[in-house]
């Protein structure tokens, strides 16, 4: 998932904006070194967005396996990257 800018969804003045974060799957796998060459987070054309928009608290991690948003996903592979640009 990456983090993104909350813009909110309206709500009273001086209300925080929250996070919101998607989960994408790379449309083509690719090594360490290209995904570190491309940087974190990857262009969005090579990404297809499984789900966006969500808050943190729907996404729980497990050891295996991942739910976001009610769906489960089993993972083989996962790295967590510093994001290298904004």
């Amino acid at each position: 998932g990456e983090a993104a800018a909350g813009g909110g969804e309206g709500g009273a003045a001086g209300a925080v904006a929250e996070d919101t974060y998607r989960w994408a799957r790379c449309i083509t796998p690719l090594p360490l070194g290209v995904t570190r060459s491309l940087g974190i987070p990857l262009p969005k054309d090579t990404l297809t967005d499984v789900k966006a928009g969500l808050k943190w608290d729907e996404i729980k991690w497990g050891s295996a396996s991942v739910d976001v948003a009610g769906t489960e996903y089993t993972i083989v592979r996962l790295h967590f990257l510093s994001r290298t640009y904004e």
